[in-house]
C-alpha cells in the first residue's frame, strides 16, 4: 500500500473513531484509532484522541478534539 493511501485510510479510521467515540463506543474507538495510527504513525489527531479512548480511563471523558 503507498504512503498516501496509508495517509487517507488512517484519515478515514480517525473520523469513524471519533464518530464510535461520541457515540460512547469506547472499545470500537480505540480498536479504530490504533489501527489509524499504526498506518501513520505522525497523525496528530488520532494520537490525541487515542488517549481518551483508552479502555483502562475510569472516568468519563466527553468527546474532545486538541488543536495542535
Amino acid at each position: 500500500m503507498s504512503e498516501a493511501s496509508n495517509i487517507q485510510r488512517a484519515a478515514a479510521l480517525v473520523e469513524q473513531g471519533a464518530t464510535a467515540l461520541r457515540a460512547g463506543n469506547k472499545a470500537q474507538a480505540y480498536t479504530l484509532l490504533r489501527e489509524a495510527i499504526t498506518l501513520n504513525p505522525n497523525n496528530e489527531h488520532a494520537l490525541s484522541l487515542i488517549h481518551i479512548s483508552e479502555p483502562t480511563r475510569r472516568t468519563p471523558i466527553s468527546y474532545a478534539v486538541f488543536c495542535l
